[in-house]
C-alpha cells in the first residue's frame, strides 16, 4: 500500500559495477510498477509495456532508444495512457557499444493480481489487422467494440504479465505478451472468438454491454506486438492464436523466456499465480509450458513439459533465464 511507482531509468555499468541515474530526452512513460521490459539488439531499443500506477492497470507501450536516450511513445494511445506522443522514433542502425542497460521502472505494489477495480477500463473488438501471414502468426479478435471505425486493437491494461522479444528474422521482430492481471467489466468475457490473420475482411464482434463495475482477474491472453520497423507509434498489436493443445491457463506473476530465434523459436512459461485456485500458497503454480514453433504456418502449439518431480518448483514473482551453452 505504501509503495511508490517510479519512472526514472537506472543504469548498471558492468565495467565499474555501479548504478547511475539515466538522463533521457523527450517525455517518458508515467510512473508505474510491475511493467515488462524487453530489449531489441537489432534496433537498440528498450521496450516497456503495461504496469500498475496505483490507480489502474496500464496498456501503454514505450520505446527508449539506447543510443540517443530518447523516449518514443509506441502504438498510439491506449487504455489508461495519459502521455503525449513526442517523436517519430525511427530506428537507429548504428552499433551499440554500451554494456549497460537499466529498466528503472519501479518496484510496484506487489499486489496487482488482487488489486482494486479499475473504473477506467474499456473494451474493444475492432477487426484484427493481423501481423502478416508470412510470419506464421494467427490472430483472434478482441472482445467488446470501440465506437470509432477502424480504430487499432490494443490489449487491455494489465500488470504482472510476461513479455519476451522474438527475433523472427533479420528484418522482423515481435514482442509477445502473455497473461497478467487485467481489469475487465463484469459483463465482458475473458475470451475471444478466433479469426485467421490472413482473412481479407472479418466482421468485428457485436458490442458487448459494458458494466460500470470492473473486477481484477487473471487472464491467459497472448498478444503480439510487431516492433520490426519504422516509427514506434505505427507498431501494431494482434492477439495471437495457437494451433491447438491445452494451454497454460490463466495466471499472473509468472516468468517467461524465449528459446532460440527464427521461425523455430519457442516461448517458455513457468509458474505464476491464479487467485481462482485459492489464496496464499494455494494460488502458486509449478507447471512449465512451451509454445512453438512460433513461426509455424498454422500457429504455434502449447505443450506442457513433463517434470521429474511430482510437485515441481512452485514459484511466483520470480525471474527466468536460459543457459543454452549445454554446460
Amino acid at each position: 500500500g505504501g509503495a511508490t511507482p517510479l519512472a526514472a531509468p537506472e543504469l548498471l555499468h558492468l565495467g565499474t559495477r555501479t548504478w547511475t541515474h539515466c538522463s533521457t530526452r523527450n517525455e517518458g512513460p508515467p510512473a508505474r510498477g510491475n511493467p515488462t521490459l524487453v530489449y531489441s539488439p537489432r534496433r537498440h531499443l528498450a521496450i516497456i509495456f503495461g504496469g500498475w500506477d496505483k490507480q489502474q492497470r496500464r496498456n501503454d507501450c514505450w520505446a527508449l532508444d539506447l543510443e540517443s536516450w530518447m523516449w518514443y511513445r509506441a502504438t498510439g494511445a491506449g487504455i489508461g495512457n495519459t502521455g503525449t506522443d513526442t517523436g517519430t522514433g525511427t530506428g537507429n542502425t548504428g552499433t551499440n557499444t554500451r554494456t549497460d542497460t537499466g529498466t528503472g521502472t519501479g518496484t510496484g505494489t506487489g499486489a496487482a493480481d488482487t488489486g482494486a477495480a479499475d473504473t477506467g477500463a474499456e473494451t474493444r473488438s475492432d477487426t484484427d489487422k493481423g501481423a502478416g501471414a508470412d510470419t506464421g502468426i494467427r490472430a483472434d479478435t478482441e472482445r467488446g467494440t470501440d465506437a470509432a471505425n477502424g480504430a487499432a486493437v490494443f490489449p487491455l491494461g494489465r500488470t504482472d504479465h510476461s513479455a519476451v522479444l522474438w527475433a523472427h528474422s533479420a528484418q522482423k521482430e515481435f514482442m509477445l505478451v502473455f497473461g497478467g492481471s487485467v481489469s475487465t467489466p463484469l459483463s465482458a468475457p475473458l475470451s475471444a472468438s478466433p479469426v485467421s490473420a490472413s482473412s481479407e475482411s472479418a466482421a468485428p464482434l457485436s458490442a458487448a454491454p459494458v458494466s460500470s463495475v470492473s473486477v481484477a482477474a487473471s487472464c491467459s491472453e497472448l498478444w503480439c506486438l510487431d516492433a520490426s520497423d519504422g516509427d514506434p507509434a505505427q507498431w501494431s498489436w494482434a492477439p495471437m492464436l495457437s494451433s491447438g493443445g491445452e494451454g497454460p491457463g490463466k495466471r499472473t506473476s509468472h516468468a517467461a523466456a524465449i528459446v532460440g530465434s527464427g521461425k523455430e523459436a519457442c516461448m517458455l512459461i513457468h509458474g505464476g499465480q491464479d487467485s481462482a485456485q485459492g489464496t496464499g500458497g494455494k494460488s502458486v503454480k509449478a507447471d512449465v509450458w512451451l509454445l512453438g514453433p512460433l513461426g509455424a504456418a498454422r500457429g504455434p502449439h502449447w505443450t506442457r513439459l513433463s517434470l521429474p518431480s511430482a510437485t515441481g518448483l512452485r514459484r511466483c514473482r520470480h525471474s527466468l533465464v536460459l543457459n543454452l551453452s549445454g554446460e
